[in-house]
Parts: C-alpha cells; structure tokens; sequence
C-alpha cells in the first residue's frame, strides 16, 4: 500500500493510479498539513508498507 496526501486536488488524482500500475493500492491520508505529518520521519506511517492479501472467499 501506497500513501500519499497534498493540497492540490487536482495533483492528487494525477497520482492516483500511479501505484496500482506498479502493484500497489494507493491510500489518501487528505491535505499535507494532517496526511503529511503522519509520513514524516518517526511518525505513525514513516517507512510503513502495507500489503494486501487476497483471502479467497
């Protein structure tokens, strides 16, 4: 899993669907001020990579 955040709506959904060509869901954490603080280094996301499994059903 891929997280971003920005300010910029318009930036935000031209990244998009950048990690999904490469294998990854992409998560939006919102604006920079809230979603970026939480990618910082030593923050509750930093370095943070996320895999979704497939389970069947």
């Amino acid at each position: 899993m891929d997280f971003y955040a920005g300010d910029d709506a318009d930036a935000k959904a031209v990244v998009a669907d950048w990690p999904a060509e490469f294998g990854f869901a992409a998560l939006v954490l919102g604006g920079l001020r809230e979603g970026g603080r939480l990618t910082q280094l030593d923050r509750a996301l930093s370095a943070r990579h996320m895999l979704l499994q497939d389970v069947g059903g």
